[in-house]
């Protein structure tokens, strides 16, 4: 047990300082990039403290303590930041978001520095600490705080996906589903860390070391984040658009202003028309990475207002009328004899759709059979 536990250690402190170093000799360095340095800065020290702890190395446990320590309340704004950043050009300011950082700064001060001190300077603070050690439970509020931030996360997560649908008409590249997984698994490390300090607390210590599996988990969250973050690259979303949802949460009821609010009737009519005629004539829904700029710049208007159009105007979704067109299409080709020799896939790429995962989902929800299930009842009519 202790040659796997040092082996898993180990790979977690050399998986942290190999992303550090791929990190920082990155010559793109955007806002999430930094964003991530400071995550796995943080990160380093947990896997590191883990080893010292195992290996009883009281110096090096010394250095990392503090960091490991406080490691729940820099972890949660800082993952709810690198999201923000992934998705939004000014997502970091400092003037904002160091509210965040109060209860790490306020932990840091009150419970960790007094605590790494007595490390290094026994008896510093006798009453203090024990006090603080009287009231261990308390610490593990820092867990708490980090599954707040996990959800508040998936809550944004949640946020930027209907956006990407109102933008984009293909999405698997850029929901970023592995950030949820993470987010996810990182949840459940964290119930499974207080389910452990909640049955050590009422029935006693383990007989072993409930840390290693937690520790283990995260370690295998770090070469998960490690993989995946350190090639993301950034799916803005135009600037507006978060305008007008502020507007929609803050706007006085009745009072629904959007870009065509003072439009004459004959600009919609003819935004309208052109629309259909992009869709049904030009079809351009056939192009797998169509975006709302891209059709907006094809019928001679601007996003904002083929978006208000869309939204406002017509209760429709973006996502969900091109790819609406995209099943169509692949209905008709179905049926079409010049197709017969085309896979269901490759229809499916020749009317717009970029991978095969999203044409089933689609189909699916939009006829309520699979696609092939759909071909086996044209070919029995």
């Amino acid at each position: 047990m202790l040659l796997l536990s040092s082996f898993i250690y180990t790979a977690g402190i050399l998986a942290c300082l190999l992303i550090l170093v791929i990190l920082f000799r990155s010559r793109k360095k955007g806002r999430s990039q930094f964003i991530l340095l400071a995550i796995f800065s943080f990160l380093f020290f947990v896997p590191l403290t883990a080893y010292a702890e195992l290996h009883q190395l009281t110096v090096l446990q010394a250095i990392a303590f503090l960091f490991a320590d406080s490691i729940g309340f820099a972890l949660g704004p800082l993952l709810y930041l690198y999201i923000k950043s992934l998705y939004q050009e000014e997502a970091f300011s400092l003037r904002k978001f160091w509210i965040h950082l109060l209860p790490l700064i306020f932990y840091l001060l009150l419970i960790s520095f007094p605590r790494w001190l007595d490390i290094w300077i026994p008896d510093a603070f006798p009453q203090y600490v024990r006090l603080i050690d009287k009231f261990e439970p308390i610490l593990q509020f820092q867990a708490f705080y980090l599954i707040g931030y996990c959800i508040a996360s998936l809550r944004l997560l949640s946020f930027y996906k209907k956006l990407l649908k109102e933008n984009f008409s293909e999405l698997q590249a850029k929901e970023l589903l592995w950030v949820r997984y993470l987010l996810i698994g990182l949840i459940l490390t964290l119930n499974i860390n207080l389910a452990f300090a909640l049955f050590s607390y009422l029935y006693g210590p383990f007989s072993f070391n409930p840390n290693f599996f937690t520790d283990t988990a995260l370690i295998l969250l770090i070469f998960y984040l490690g993989y995946y973050g350190s090639t993301q690259s950034r799916v803005l979303l135009p600037a507006y658009v978060y305008e007008e949802k502020r507007r929609e949460v803050e706007e006085i009821p009745g009072n629904k202003s959007h870009h065509l609010s003072n439009a004459p009737e004959e600009e919609i009519e003819g935004l309208t028309l052109a629309l259909e005629n992009a869709l049904k004539e030009d079809k351009l829904f056939l192009k797998e990475d169509l975006s709302l700029g891209e059709l907006a710049e094809h019928i001679g208007t601007t996003d904002k207002k083929l978006s208000a159009l869309l939204n406002q105007v017509l209760k429709l979704n973006f996502f969900e009328l091109i790819n609406e067109h995209r099943v169509e299409e692949v209905k008709v080709k179905m049926q079409d004899p010049n197709f017969t020799h085309y896979t269901l896939l490759a229809i499916a790429f020749e009317s717009g759709f970029k991978s095969k995962t999203s044409f089933n989902r689609i189909f699916k929800q939009k006829t309520g059979l699979s696609p092939s299930a759909y071909k086996k009842e044209l070919d029995n009519q």
